[in-house]
């Protein structure tokens, strides 16, 4: 999976390339505001999470997935997993 910035450069390694080097795969991009012109992102790393795990969750077929971030994107990929890891965590506490 991509996460980019709007004002990302428009060819992609992803889309144009990779289908030669590997035909099986899937490719899904997840967008977010990454407008710098004023001053920063509307939205907190939190919110930009938020909306790509409800995102992931309308994709999902069960197959693991490989973010491919860059940046502001790749602390938005941390912050999903780190809410993943205390999602888990909590329903294991719940379920002792």
């Amino acid at each position: 999976m991509r996460i980019n910035g709007v004002l990302s450069y428009p060819i992609s390694w992803i889309s144009d390339f990779l289908p030669y080097d590997l035909p099986n795969a899937q490719a899904w991009y997840f967008s977010y505001d990454s407008t710098v012109y004023n001053d920063a992102p509307q939205k907190t790393i939190g919110d930009i999470a938020e909306e790509l795990l409800l995102y992931l969750s309308s994709i999902s077929d069960g197959r693991r997935l490989i973010f491919v971030a860059h940046s502001y994107g790749g602390l938005v990929v941390k912050e999903v997993h780190a809410t993943q890891l205390c999602t888990r965590s909590t329903a294991d506490h719940r379920r002792q």
